[in-house]
């Protein structure tokens, strides 16, 4: 079918297919535009063959320059796109270094590959539900994206040396997030399978609720941080984490949180820590020695919501 519309928010280009959202998102000039685009149906790529491969959708320009730079809205309303496999060194979205583009209302289930870059890359998420299983990326699943407003799935499996689930370096944001997340095989000295990564101090996690479990590559040396170097407010933590065995030390750098402040309610019932410092802190957040974190009214004294911690 032919793509319809003109890109505009009030008349968006019209896609049935993967080969029509490619088209409408690549027939653009610059000027720093948003088009828009709006699924018309479903897609099941099971119908594009046993050996059909997704390759990277480009949602916007690289380009340093406004003038030869473009973005893209994608409008799922209320469609799903499913069955996923993405060819290897690809990607599923990507939006570009300076786009922020956007996908919203709708759902991209059962996504899958190996040895795959990132499933979404400078893409805001918004209203979305996606659910990938994805072994050896090598580079972040969720790297330089805000989300809201979403649930999320994600196995991975043999996470890379300096690898995260999410990653933020530009102030990226997640609010109003269901997560159930389990990483297995996650190695690296710098960041043993952390969740939530950020280089940015205005990047922050609110109103999320994180559930899995994550289980390390090499407990030869324990990891630096396990769940976020976010600030987190407002958020559940339930992950199992028992199979983190930190041995007894005075090293402070090695943290479970790297911020955490007195909104966020943990449950740290399931897992095995001693002699470290699980709440970093920097800037003026507060923290909870290996004692305190498994103490509940210890925890709650120093200002934490707690649930399922000690007595």
């Amino acid at each position: 079918m032919a793509i319809t519309g003109t890109g505009t928010e009030l008349d968006p280009f019209i896609v049935h297919s993967y080969d029509e959202m490619v088209e409408a998102f690549t027939c653009h000039t610059g000027d720093d535009t948003m088009y828009y685009s709006k699924l018309a149906n479903d897609i099941d790529c099971n119908s594009y063959g046993s050996n059909w491969e997704w390759e990277t959708v480009s949602m916007g320009s690289s380009s340093s320059t406004a003038a030869d730079r473009y973005k893209n809205t994608l409008d799922l309303d209320g469609k799903t796109i499913k069955n996923i496999y993405i060819k290897s060194a690809n990607e599923l979205f990507n939006g570009g270094s300076y786009s922020n583009a956007v996908l919203k209302n709708g759902k991209i289930l059962n996504i899958f590959g190996s040895s795959i870059a990132s499933v979404f890359n400078a893409v805001t998420l918004n209203n979305i539900s996606t659910s990938f299983q994805i072994g050896t990326p090598s580079g972040n699943p969720f790297h330089s994206c805000s989300i809201n407003d979403a649930a999320i799935y994600a196995i991975v499996s043999n996470l890379g040396a300096k690898s995260l689930i999410f990653y933020a370096g530009r102030g990226d944001t997640v609010k109003n997030v269901d997560v159930y997340t389990e990483l297995y095989n996650a190695s690296g000295a710098q960041v043993n399978a952390t969740v939530f990564y950020s280089t940015s101090s205005s990047s922050y996690v609110d109103s999320v609720r994180l559930v899995g479990k994550m289980v390390p590559a090499d407990l030869s040396a324990p990891t630096k941080r396990g769940i976020s170097t976010y600030k987190m407010i407002n958020s559940v933590v339930d992950v199992d984490m028992s199979a983190y065995v930190f041995p007894d030390t005075s090293t402070g750098s090695i943290n479970l949180f790297g911020t955490g402040d007195g909104t966020t309610v943990v449950n740290m019932s399931n897992i095995n820590v001693s002699g470290y410092e699980m709440f970093k802190a920097d800037n003026g957040y507060i923290k909870a020695t290996s004692a305190q974190i498994k103490n509940g009214a210890a925890l709650r004294e120093l200002g934490f919501n707690v649930v399922n911690v000690g007595a």
